[in-house]
């Protein structure tokens, strides 16, 4: 049989469209985990909806954005381009169970993730919440992490700064740390809490600086029922006492509460810096720790009382202007 020249050129247009359309991408992709079909790839639409994460992230642009339109439950997933996924008043669980990482986030320098009401959990046997391994801005809102191992690891290996946005939002009942942050050599890491709920863990926050910088602000938040730390910062550096260098481990709290853990605050190193503003740091073994030349630093308005040592190490006090 032969093809005619038109016939011909009707296959090839008809090849190329339906090319095009599986390689097609969205601003917008629906997903729903119970009523939603992957088949309905590349265009996941609100009446359509796709079923898995994973399906819906590689349907949309970059940046772009998924909407979870019903109750759903997730299979873990990994974000590698500008991406915002959205739980509009539905329950919207990454089930972690069994020791899984809930969501990888391996963006590029200059991608900005925002996630918006969702909930991370491990029911008890997750292994981490978060994982964060290069992004250039990370927003977590209205959500939560809880029954994992680790709530959230925030060890970007790549990029001159990350940041962290964490804000009306809880990580909780870890096994192991709470929060991890430990940004690889040339990393830098920023990070701002804002009426966050840090509680249950072996330790609340570890900040780690020995091979990249990390500032954090801790403000309007709570920090409590942690095993050992409330939060600890390490951070060797060089020049001490006289002339510190980094990599820097700054923390500044402010309006916030650090209580029922081993130690409330716990500077450890040359570079390992903490200021306290407005903190309640109470029911504590030792409320404050500095050693190594770490510091902590406190103005006159924080209650610091009824824990069972003393501070421990020098603290440093400063007049507010």
């Amino acid at each position: 049989m032969k093809f005619s020249a038109s016939a011909s050129l009707a296959v090839f247009l008809s090849l190329g469209c339906f090319q095009s359309a599986a390689n097609a991408t969205v601003p917008i992709a629906y997903v729903d985990s119970t009523a939603g079909n992957d088949a309905n790839f590349p265009a996941c639409l609100r009446t359509s909806p796709c079923k898995t994460m994973a399906v819906a992230l590689s349907a949309i642009s970059n940046p772009g954005l998924v909407v979870v339109v019903a109750d759903s439950e997730f299979a873990p997933f990994t974000i590698t381009t500008g991406a915002s996924i959205s739980c509009p008043g539905v329950a919207c669980i990454v089930n972690t169970s069994g020791g899984l990482t809930g969501i990888t986030i391996a963006a590029g320098a200059s991608d900005t993730i925002v996630l918006t009401g969702v909930s991370v959990s491990g029911f008890g046997s997750g292994g981490t919440g978060i994982n964060v391994t290069s992004a250039g801005k990370v927003e977590f809102g209205r959500g939560s992490i809880s029954g994992n191992n680790t709530g959230i690891n925030f060890s970007p290996t790549s990029g001159t700064n990350t940041h962290l946005f964490l804000h009306d939002s809880e990580v909780r009942y870890s096994t192991g740390l709470n929060l991890s942050i430990t940004p690889s050599s040339g990393a830098n890491v920023s990070a701002v809490f804002a009426h966050a709920r840090i509680h249950h863990g072996r330790s609340g926050v570890v900040a780690d600086a020995s091979s990249g910088g990390i500032s954090l602000v801790f403000e309007d938040s709570t920090i409590n029922f942690n095993t050992n730390n409330g939060i600890a910062v390490v951070a060797a550096g060089s020049g001490c006492p006289g002339s510190p260098s980094g990599p820097f481990g700054r923390i500044i709290t402010t309006r916030s509460a650090i209580s029922h853990v081993a130690t409330g605050v716990n500077s450890i190193g040359c570079s390992a810096q903490v200021f306290l503003d407005s903190t309640l740091i109470t029911q504590t073994t030792t409320p404050v720790i500095s050693s190594s030349n770490g510091t902590v630093t406190t103005t006159s308005n924080n209650p610091i009382g009824f824990n069972t040592n003393p501070v421990s190490g020098p603290l440093g006090h400063f007049t507010l202007q």
